[in-house]
């Protein structure tokens, strides 16, 4: 993970900060901003990623590649791929080239103070995902539940119903799938209220929009926003 946070950093700021600022000075050559990104995936990248990166800008138009830098078409990325790695000494060589700092002081608002020493500041993705029966919605439309708990039975020859974790949340989101993980977490899971709304309007009129959220938050929706909210997402809910 400190590698993964340290990683983030440099790419991010190498496309936010230091790739625009070099396109954007007329005194630094395209060949030397081609230069830079080759000398960071030679650091960084193992020699497939390194040689397709080197192909890819052999063959962009200067001008064209200069412009797609300002105008944020052209980014870079770390490929690790599988059973790959990086040894943090290249991270930490790399770092010192691009004169970014990896670790920094804190600031800590509820105690109202910085951290005494730099720790480790960076961009982080989901590396690692935690799975606990409290934070599932167990997924269905109809059939049986277990009275007691209120979810749905489990096992095939019941019937049972589909858990949906945070690995299957994330890849939806990965998709844009909003209106199906919506549906998924709201009248297909276990909320009994949204679930009886929308059925009696269904009755009623003929259709009906995704009731409002009841009082009573799900595990599964507060996970969901407390790692939007990291991400710096504003959630909001029909």
């Amino acid at each position: 993970m400190l590698k993964e946070i340290y990683l983030g950093k440099i790419f991010y700021l190498l496309n936010g900060e230091i790739l625009p600022k070099m396109a954007n000075d007329q005194k630094v050559t395209t060949a030397k901003i081609k230069q830079l990104i080759l000398a960071v995936y030679q650091k960084l990248g193992v020699e497939s990623v390194t040689k397709s990166m080197e192909n890819i800008l052999n063959k962009y138009p200067d001008n064209k590649f200069r412009q797609d830098i300002k105008n944020g078409k052209f980014k870079v990325f770390a490929f690790i791929p599988p059973f790959k790695d990086i040894p943090i000494k290249k991270i930490r060589e790399t770092a010192d080239m691009l004169k970014i700092q990896l670790d920094e002081k804190v600031y800590i608002p509820e105690l109202d103070t910085w951290t005494s020493d730099p720790v480790p500041v960076g961009v982080s993705y989901y590396q690692a995902l935690e799975h606990y029966s409290d934070v599932y919605a167990n997924v269905r439309s109809a059939e049986k539940y277990v009275g007691l708990t209120g979810q749905p039975t489990k096992g095939k020859s019941k019937q049972g119903a589909l858990a949906l974790g945070n690995l299957e949340i994330y890849s939806l989101i990965s998709v844009d799938a909003k209106d199906l993980l919506d549906e998924l977490i709201s009248v297909r899971s276990d909320d009994h209220s949204r679930k009886k709304i929308l059925y009696n309007t269904i009755l009623q009129k003929g259709e009906a929009e995704l009731p409002q959220k009841t009082e009573k938050t799900k595990p599964t929706e507060e996970l969901l926003d407390v790692y939007m909210t990291t991400l710096g997402l504003q959630v909001k809910r029909k």
